[in-house]
């Protein structure tokens, strides 16, 4: 196998270094490396340094990538949380639950398109002692989010979003007796998306930008990011996307919502628990 031309030049260059004769004999303790030892030495080093620093440069931003892909992955899951604990203690009003997708279920919610805008309010997981402008409360029952909004994030409590959530829902099964005038409409099933993007998804987004001035592109995706080797953060793609269904189990009617508008028909008593025409 032939030697590589480098490799080559190299080999010539230590033995012309070697070769070349001393005018003067210099004792052991003045002897010393040439000029042309030096260069060869540093174009080794230099070798090496480019092979090296690309898969180190590689592996610090999958690193990075992961880390807050695990982040935005414990905002959606903290979020479905506090809407499981709405549910079970029966305090999942319409007003205080997701806007609704009209016409989605739970085969179609992946299909729910991108968020084109962003909401001007700021949720903040971590409130510390400052106050934020603008701020999302969702235990004050504030008009939902906009289905094609995505709210800013902030995880650490500076007032500064790092991450951009879309939540949305189905309209879920509401059973006669919740559906009655005066009763609250809490649906028995419904089942819930959450998208998290990072905040650099904004087309205009830079570290001094008000969050007001941010404006999101027509062309997001829905997939989720995938944590493998990656040059840059990918940034038009969720770092998490997480559908679930949620059941109030404490209404007796729950049951019922198992069950297919066909197969419910055959139970007699789950045939009138929703009203006609429920998926």
């Amino acid at each position: 196998m032939s030697a590589h031309p480098a490799h080559r030049l190299i080999w010539f260059l230590l033995w012309r270094s070697g070769r070349q004769p001393s005018i003067v004999s210099r004792s052991a303790s003045e002897q010393g490396l040439t000029i042309m030892e030096c260069l060869v030495a540093v174009m080794l080093i230099v070798i090496t340094i480019a092979m090296v620093a690309p898969p180190l440069v590689l592996a610090t931003a999958t690193r990075v990538q992961n880390r807050r892909a695990e982040q935005a992955l414990q905002v959606a899951q903290g979020e479905v949380d506090r809407i499981r604990a709405l549910v079970s203690t029966g305090q999942h009003a319409p007003a205080s639950l997701p806007a609704s997708v009209a016409g989605a279920t739970a085969g179609t919610l992946a299909s729910v398109a991108a968020p084109t805008q962003i909401d001007a309010r700021l949720r903040s997981l971590n409130p510390t002692g400052t106050e934020c402008s603008n701020r999302f409360d969702p235990n004050s029952s504030p008009p939902a989010v906009a289905v094609n909004a995505a709210l800013p994030i902030d995880v650490d409590g500076d007032c500064v979003p790092e991450y951009l959530m879309q939540i949305f829902r189905t309209p879920g099964l509401v059973s006669r007796s919740e559906g009655a005038t005066g009763q609250q409409s809490r649906p028995s099933e419904f089942d819930i998306g959450i998208r998290v993007y990072p905040i650099q998804a904004a087309e205009n987004f830079s570290p001094q930008a008000s969050r007001n001035a941010l404006t999101l592109p027509n062309d997001l995706r829905t997939e989720p990011a995938q944590l493998q080797l990656t040059s840059g953060t990918l940034r038009k793609r969720p770092l998490a996307a997480f559908y679930t269904k949620l059941v109030w189990t404490e209404e007796r009617t729950s049951l019922c919502s198992f069950f297919s508008q066909a197969d419910r028909q055959r139970i007699a008593s789950c045939s009138s628990v929703f009203p006609a025409g429920s998926p």
